[in-house]
């Protein structure tokens, strides 16, 4: 079982960051009083409230119910959530993406944008093989930088704790992990002006696709 929900930073979402600001606990309103930025605020409080609504969703339980944890450098625990189901969240310049599943899953987004220093960015956390495929069509390099991009994002997310201490982007190897290589399955996709990518053990059988920014209608998800 894999559910894909998806929201967007809008207007018409404000009533969720309302209605979510009264449940987030202790340790989420720390984080909130500690961001700064605007959007980042909004992103923050949205991603809360589509984490409860989808969980909500998903086990039948009030909003309320949850119990949430912050994390350094990572997604929220949450300290009852059922047994055997994990979740992985993203969020890229107001798009954020969650995952839950009956095994690990990691997911990443990131919005398409031009970056006049996309190279040089590139060469902090690909390999040399990574970067031959980026400079060998300057029409897809962009395409090709967030692929990779967002594909090690994703299999650093699905890796356990302990080991993240000692793992880089660097050392992840991108053509390996198309390939299925180390027990992990890359999953592919665009979702509005957004790449997405999505790293379990075993290849989904079935990904439903779920909200949108109004967290009701679908959004399509193009995978390949």
């Amino acid at each position: 079982m894999m559910k894909i929900w998806h929201a967007t930073v809008d207007d018409s979402n404000d009533v969720y960051e309302k209605q979510v600001y009264p449940q987030l606990s202790p340790s989420e309103l720390r984080r909130l009083e500690g961001i700064k930025n605007t959007l980042k605020r909004h992103e923050y409080l949205l991603s809360r409230a589509l984490m409860r609504h989808a969980l909500s969703h998903q086990f039948k339980r009030p909003t309320t119910d949850w119990q949430f944890v912050e994390q350094s450098n990572s997604a929220p625990k949450i300290n009852n959530l059922p047994d055997n189901y994990w979740l992985s969240l993203s969020h890229s310049h107001g798009a954020i993406c969650l995952a839950i599943s009956n095994e690990p899953v990691g997911i990443d987004i990131e919005q398409k944008k031009n970056r006049p220093n996309f190279l040089s960015l590139a060469n902090a956390f690909m390999n040399p093989a990574e970067i031959e495929q980026l400079n060998a069509n300057s029409n897809s390099a962009i395409d090709t930088f967030y692929k990779i991009w967002c594909a090690k994002e994703a299999s650093y997310k699905i890796t356990p704790a302990s080991a993240q201490i000692n793992l880089f982007l660097k050392q992840i190897d991108y053509f390996e992990l198309a390939e299925g290589a180390h027990g992990q399955n890359l999953s592919q996709g665009l979702i509005k002006q957004c790449h997405l990518a999505l790293v379990t053990h075993s290849k989904p059988v079935n990904i439903n696709q779920l909200s949108a920014h109004t967290f009701r209608s679908k959004v399509p998800i193009h995978w390949h």
